[in-house]
């Protein structure tokens, strides 16, 4: 906000009265990797916050939203989009955009990897789940108790 402000007031000092939308851009970062994070949650909240306060000074509010960290268009994408254009929106937001672009958090390296989608993602993890996860329910003494007492097969 302080930063956006100071961007007006420099503006205004340059050429009075210039037009000028307010827009603040409270990004949130993954901290495990560094990346942009724009389909998160927190970033619906804080752009809604943002319109708000840009609404409650008295300025056109600008709000850069409709963003998702989805690689590919999958349920996360369609959730993600949603919810912070609709978070937005809903705080009143006057222009609101980034709404046809801003996917895989500005990150484009990740079809060098393969590009799973997020149905993929879960059925490989669902995978090695099944062959690899062996819980043991009872401990040996406990196995050595039962087969003691019941003829198993």
């Amino acid at each position: 906000l302080a930063e956006t402000l100071a961007s007006l007031v420099m503006v205004h000092a340059i050429q009075p009265g210039f037009p000028m939308v307010f827009s603040n851009w409270p990004l949130v970062i993954d901290l495990r990797t560094g990346a942009f994070s724009g389909g998160s949650g927190e970033t619906a909240v804080l752009n809604a916050a943002s319109a708000q306060l840009s609404n409650w000074l008295g300025l056109p509010s600008g709000v850069a939203c409709s963003m998702t960290d989805a690689k590919a268009i999958d349920a996360q994408y369609g959730m993600e989009k949603g919810l912070t254009s609709m978070a937005a929106a809903l705080a009143g937001g006057n222009l609101i955009y980034e709404s046809s672009g801003m996917t895989a958090s500005l990150l484009g390296a990740w079809a060098e990897s393969g590009g799973a989608d997020a149905w993929e993602m879960a059925r490989v993890r669902a995978n090695e789940i099944l062959r690899d996860h062996q819980p043991e329910y009872l401990s040996n003494e406990q196995d050595r108790a039962i087969r003691k007492n019941f003829k198993i097969i």
